[in-house]
Formats: structure tokens, C-alpha cells, sequence
């Protein structure tokens, strides 16, 4: 007796080939985001070194993270400074931490586009099991597979995760990991309840654990979906009790899938605030440096959260003007922020946001669509969807109440999205008719490459304008864009830079001193008006230096550059086999952490800016140290490898190597005149 051959499903793999294909387009995308332009996936960011000190310290067996790496992120407790998102991150660096610290504040891009790339093998599985729910005719025609091709497009290439690759620090790493690890648990319990097996058991355990111990708000709404099919198993009909609690889809496994993340996450935060669930933000640093934010604080009872907060979260979120067209590139950019707020309430931040409906709008139509198909025509199995749909709510619940308004929390609404979206595509696609199949995968592609571009287009603005602090070589490189595509940019040539200007306002300072953008920053207590720097030249307090680490003495401060008129110096110490670069204006001093610079000599970058009041030293990228120094109406007498006179400095055996030339100054300057 022969065994039947298994019967091929050509359906389901031109679905998964149209699915891919589409992805590996939209990752292109995603990667142009995540490297900004360059050939590198290991880039050097601010807060991008977080989970790296985190790593350090598991290997040390404890928790407490040094508080130079946190500065004002530091939570402290009971003696020790801890960040206050979860570990699995860190966890992912430990192989590369205990070998070498040469990557340190560099993984964080690599990490990401490994999140990214759990999250389309997740969401592959996710439409295929809404593709086997058959709420419709199998996808073996063209409109089909065109659907599914674009579901991968956008969710690559045009979804949240594009905006988080603009740049990859801990507070995008952790949202991205989150949004992954919670679709692998849908996608496993998808699985799971279609045929229960014990490796879908355990994808879903390792997706809902990642999720939790990755960003919390999210990988609740994880636990949520796990914990209502458990409940759903342990109610099932016809099947006896002891059936119904055991197996791979039995009530007691899938209670401990939700369980146990949430007492180890439950665990880890009373190790590090004292209590299983919240977050101590009083205990904050930056509470402690920002009078405004202890005045919102103290004003919403000691919480960031609170339902007098919804109304304009919900606006900002929902709203369907939530984008400005521009007349250059990008072509899209954030609306204003700082508003607008409903009520008399007081945010701690409301910060460069677009509309969910804008920048997700392919995801939100299609997850429309699903939904309605989930309430009404009931795909196969609709309580498994029905927990997912659930969870996914749950997970994006947070940032509703929560007085904090930003782009990256978008990402808590991608786990929703993503089972809905599947739905979606399947409901359509037995559309009667060629003519209205054509309308619809006409409409579907222009969707589809809509959300694509503005993802994109407002992820490379962030990036390069309205992130804070961006690197001048970012800036520069959008205006130089800019400049070639034939804009006219709004430039004025001033001695000094205002307090404020017309937003993307551009100002050239002095003789070509430096270019400068105002990027309409929220206001801050904390951080400096909105202007980033394009560009610097040696008038502007810029010098790229060769130093000579072998004749430098430890213990003792070296100056690098300093101003003759005013006690300003930028300074190197060796001391313990390391370098401590730092800034000193007068009584204020901004010591950088000790990094291993190797032997002989290194190339610095350096800066003592009069024009923004701020100056720095980088080191292949990496930001060593940067801090305020004062605003001057002019440029600054620079002083190179000495310290400025009667200073305790010693001098150091540097050579000015280069500097900027004003080129871009230049260009800028023709194009106005022209």
C-alpha cells in the first residue's frame, strides 16, 4: 500500500513568493533609513550604548548600570542607577560583550535589523494563516498575489520600523524588539490553535518572553492574547477537564507561557525600583535637571499617566491631517511640534509626531478591512483571531493615556495591524469582476507606495534634522539634497543666531562660520533652542586634530582647543589605559567616560562652537564628550594644543590636520543669490 503524495498548494506558495519578494523591495527601504545613506550597519549613536553597559553589568551579576553611561536617563534606588527598559537587548549582546568593548554604543543598528527581520518571518506566518482562516477563495490569481506582495512592501519598507531605523538608540531597539517579538507570538498561537503542536507552543513562549522582556506595554498585550485562548481551552466543550488543562494548547501551558515573563519582568523591576510594576520617574535624572518636568509631575499626582491625557494623544494620533507636504525633499515632514493640546492639561512632551492614518495609512485600511471581516463573515477558528485582535489592543493601550506624545510609540500599534492587515488582504482578494480588480490593485499599489514614501520620507527627516542633536555630516547631507533637486532654501546671513526662526529657517553666521537649521525643537528646560549644525569652519571653533597619546602624561588633563579670551577648552586625560575627553567653561566641566582610544596616534574631531554655545570632542563617530559653553556675538581666537593662559592645562602634541572649508556655505550662498 503506497502513501498518498502530500497535495501542493501552489496558492499558498505564489502567496509566499509574492510576500517576499515584496519584502526584500521594502527592506531596501529600511536599510537606506538604518545605515543614513553610508555603508555601515555599525554607526555610532547617542543613547545607543545603554544596553551594551547593561550587558557589561550582567556579566558582572548585577543590575545597576554606571550613571555616566545613563546621565540624566538614570533612575536611582537605593544607591544604584538603573535604565528602566527590560533586558532581552542586552541579553542579545552578551557573545560580543564578554570578547570586546570595540563595538560598544554600536550594535544597535544590527540589532534592529535583526528585529525587523523576526518580525517579516513572523508576519509571513501570520498571512498565511489568515490565508488558511479562507474567509474567501484561496489568492491564486494575480490581484492575490499582488496583495500579498505589497503586505511585505509596506510592512518592510513603510511601516513604524522604517522610522525607528532612522536612528537606532535603546529607546527605538526596545520598541522594535517588542513589535517583533509580539507578532511571533500571534503567529504562534495562530499556529497553535490550527494544530496544536509543541513547537508552536514554544515559538509562542519565546515570542511572549521576548516581548515582555523587551518593552512591557507591548508584550502585555502578548500575555493578554496567550491568557485568553488558555481561558478559551479551559472552556472548550464537549472534551474532559483534564483534556482541556494539558497538551501543547491545554489551559495550564499556555497560562505559564503567559506567566512566566510577566513574574520575571515582575521580578526585575522590584530588584531595581522596589515595586513589581511601575516606573519611579520622580527618581529620574532628568526629573532632577528639568524644573517643568517635577512641575508636571507634581501637577498629574507623580504619574505620567492618566485619562486627562487622552484627548490629545488620540488627536494627535488619529488625526487625518496628521503630516505637512513640503515643497523639498523629503517632500513630508512632522506638523509643528508642542501641540495641540485638549484641555487644561500639562504634557511632559509632545514631540515631532505624525497621525498614525497618515504614516500607517495601507496597514489601517487593510486592518479596517480585516476587522469587519473578523466581525462579520467569521474566518475559520475566529476566537484565536479574536485573542490576537484583543492583545494587540491591549499592547497599544498604553500610549493612550500617557502624557508623553511621540512618533516611535506607533510601533505599540504594528502587533495590531499586522493579524488585521493579513485579514484584510484575503478578504479582497475574490473581488468579482476585472474591472473592479484592476480599480483595486491599482488603488492597492498607489496605497502602498504612498505609505512607503511618507515613512520613509518622514524617517529621513527625523533623522537628519529633527532627531536631537544630529550629526552636522546628517544635515548637511539633506541640504546638499536638497540643493540639487533645485530648492530654494530660506537662507540669512546674521553675525549672531536668533532665539528662534521660521522652521527649516537657514542661517549662515559671519563670513561663513558654520551653517545653521532651525529645526522647531519642542521647548525645553533642559536642552538648547532648536539649532543644528550643517556645518563649521576653524572661524566657527572647528579643527580636526592628529594627538599623539604617547606623549601625553596620565592623570593629567591635555588641552586640545581652547579660546585666548575666555577660560574654554576642550581637553584629553589618559588615565588606566583609557582617554577621558571632556569640556570646560569656566565653573562647568563635561567629562566624558573613559573609552580605550588605542595606542599612538588618533585622529579628533573637536569643537568649541561660540555661535550655538556648545562644544565637543568625536572620535570615529562617536561623540566622547559635548557640553554648553557660552555664546559669544563673534567668532572665538582658537588656541590649538594649548590651554587658554593661566590655565592648568597641559599643552598636547597635536597637528590641525583639516577642517571645513565653507563649501557647502557656498553653495547655499550662490543658491540665494541666484
Amino acid at each position: 500500500m503506497t502513501t498518498p503524495a502530500p497535495v501542493r498548494d501552489d496558492g499558498e506558495r505564489a502567496a509566499r513568493r509574492a510576500y517576499r519578494i515584496g519584502a526584500l523591495v521594502g527592506l531596501f527601504a529600511f536599510l537606506l533609513v538604518l545605515t543614513g545613506g553610508e555603508r555601515s550597519l555599525l554607526p555610532w549613536v547617542p543613547a545607543g550604548d545603554f544596553y551594551d553597559a547593561q550587558a557589561e553589568s550582567l556579566l558582572d551579576g548585577r543590575l545597576q548600570i554606571d550613571r555616566d553611561v545613563l546621565g540624566i536617563e538614570a533612575f536611582e534606588h537605593d544607591g544604584g542607577t538603573y535604565m528602566y527598559q527590560p533586558p532581552w537587548p542586552a541579553v542579545l549582546r552578551l557573545p560580543v560583550v564578554a570578547v570586546t568593548d570595540r563595538f560598544e554604543g554600536r550594535l544597535g543598528a544590527l540589532s534592529m535589523l535583526l528585529a525587523h527581520v523576526v518580525l517579516l518571518i513572523a508576519a509571513e506566518r501570520v498571512l498565511m494563516e489568515a490565508r488558511r482562516a479562507r474567509p474567501g477563495s484561496p489568492p491564486d490569481g494575480r490581484l492575490g498575489r499582488l496583495l500579498c506582495g505589497l503586505f511585505g512592501l509596506v510592512l518592510a519598507g513603510g511601516s513604524t520600523a522604517t522610522f525607528l531605523a532612522s536612528r537606532p538608540w535603546v529607546y527605538h531597539e526596545s520598541s522594535m524588539w517588542g513589535m517583533a517579538w509580539t507578532v511571533v507570538t500571534f503567529a504562534g498561537l495562530l499556529a497553535l490553535r490550527r494544530r496544536p503542536s509543541w513547537a508552536a507552543l514554544a515559538a509562542t513562549a519565546v515570542g511572549c518572553s521576548g516581548a515582555v522582556l523587551s518593552r512591557a506595554s507591548v508584550g502585555a498585550g502578548a500575555c493578554v492574547a496567550v491568557g485568553i485562548l488558555a481561558l478559551a481551552a479551559l472552556a472548550a466543550p464537549g472534551r474532559r477537564v483534564l483534556d482541556r488543562l494539558r497538551g501543547p494548547a491545554g489551559a495550564l501551558p499556555l497560562l505559564a507561557v503567559a506567566a512566566v515573563p510577566a513574574v520575571a519582568y515582575a521580578v526585575l523591576n522590584v530588584l531595581k525600583f522596589g515595586n513589581p510594576t511601575s516606573i519611579p520617574f520622580d527618581a529620574q535624572g532628568y526629573t532632577q535637571v528639568s524644573a517643568a518636568r517635577r512641575e508636571m509631575l507634581a501637577e498629574a499626582g507623580g504619574s505620567l499617566f492618566g485619562l486627562r491625557f487622552a484627548p490629545t494623544t488620540l488627536l494627535h494620533y488619529l488625526r487625518p491631517t496628521g503630516v505637512r507636504i513640503l515643497d523639498q525633499l523629503p517632500f513630508v515632514d512632522f506638523p509643528p511640534a508642542g501641540g495641540p493640546v485638549v484641555g487644561d492639561v500639562t504634557f511632559d512632551l509632545v514631540d515631532h509626531t505624525t497621525s498614525i492614518t497618515v504614516t500607517l495609512a495601507a496597514l489601517v485600511v487593510a486592518a479596517a478591512i480585516g476587522t469587519w471581516t473578523l466581525l462579520r463573515r467569521r474566518p475559520a477558528d475566529p476566537v484565536a483571531w479574536v485573542a490576537v485582535a484583543v492583545g494587540g489592543l491591549a499592547g497599544c493601550a498604553t500610549i493612550v493615556p500617557f502624557g508623553y506624545v511621540a512618533q516611535r510609540y506607533h510601533a505599540d500599534v504594528v502587533p495590531f495591524l499586522v493579524p488585521m492587515a493579513a485579514l484584510g488582504v484575503h478578504a479582497v482578494r475574490g473581488t468579482a469582476g476585472l474591472g473592479r480588480r484592476r480599480a483595486l490593485g491599482a488603488a492597492a499599489v498607489g496605497l502602498a507606495l504612498t505609505t512607503v514614501w511618507v515613512q520613509v520620507g518622514v524617517a529621513t527627516v527625523y533623522q537628519r534634522l529633527r532627531a536631537p542633536n544630529p550629526a552636522p555630516g546628517l544635515v548637511a547631507g539633506l541640504l546638499d539634497a536638497r540643493l540639487a533637486l533645485g530648492a530654494d532654501p530660506d537662507v540669512t546671513v546674521a553675525d549672531t543666531l536668533p532665539d528662534s526662526a521660521d522652521r527649516d529657517a537657514v542661517v549662515v553666521v559671519g563670513d561663513c562660520r558654520g551653517v545653521y537649521v532651525w529645526s522647531a525643537a519642542p521647548p525645553s528646560d533642559v536642552y538648547p533652542p532648536g539649532w543644528v549644525t550643517a556645518e563649521r569652519t576653524r572661524a566657527g571653533g572647528h579643527v580636526v586634530l592628529d594627538v599623539d597619546l604617547s606623549d601625553l602624561e596620565p592623570g593629567r588633563r591635555h588641552a586640545l582647543l581652547a579660546w585666548t579670551d575666555a577660560p574654554v577648552v576642550a581637553w584629553v586625560m589618559p588615565r588606566d589605559g583609557e582617554v577621558v575627553a571632556g569640556v570646560t567653561a569656566g565653573d562647568l566641566d563635561y567629562p566624558g567616560r573613559p573609552v580605550d582610544l588605542g595606542d599612538g596616534v588618533v585622529r579628533l574631531d573637536v569643537h568649541l562652537d561660540p555661535a550655538v554655545g556648545e562644544g565637543g570632542v568625536r572620535w570615529r563617530g562617536r561623540l566622547l564628550t559635548n557640553g554648553f559653553i557660552p555664546r559669544l556675538d563673534g567668532p572665538a581666537t582658537l588656541l590649538v594644543g594649548d590651554g587658554p593662559p593661566g590655565a592648568d592645562y597641559a599643552p598636547s602634541a597635536t597637528s590641525e590636520v583639516a577642517s571645513s572649508d565653507g563649501a557647502l556655505c557656498d553653495r547655499l550662498l550662490a543658491s540665494d543669490d541666484g
